[in-house]
């Protein structure tokens, strides 16, 4: 498995288990994530061929990153009385998040850089 496919499988792992759900991403706002979907949606291998879908993804993650970190970690709050199943999964969620967007953040700047570089080896 090169470096790439493991950023991108990563990445993937982390967004899916917790940043993608509905209620997070309704207090961020966040418009563009379908575009994040959709770049994950690929399967590693597919990187090269869908190279457009590969860099407007990683701006989508980014911008969606920023937005976590100015609105969702220092705001996000709980209600009491929801289902205690999705409260729990909440409280988790948001004890967790100043770190999992930290790792999210870190990770999807190694494979940005990883795939700039691949693409400067390739014109050469």
């Amino acid at each position: 498995m090169t470096q790439t496919e493991f950023l991108f499988l990563e990445i993937k792992k982390l967004f899916q288990d917790y940043f993608d759900h509905p209620w997070l991403i309704n207090v961020t706002s966040f418009s563009e994530i379908g575009t994040i979907r959709a770049f994950l949606s690929l399967s590693p291998r597919e990187e090269d061929r869908e190279y457009h879908l590969v860099l407007t993804g990683i701006r989508a993650l980014r911008k969606f990153i920023r937005i976590l970190r100015s609105t969702a970690v220092p705001g996000i709050h709980y209600n009491p009385h929801e289902n205690k199943d999705l409260l729990l999964l909440k409280k988790c969620i948001i004890y967790t998040l100043p770190e999992n967007t930290k790792k999210l953040d870190y990770l999807s700047v190694e494979f940005e850089k990883t795939i700039m570089r691949q693409s400067l080896l390739t014109q050469l």
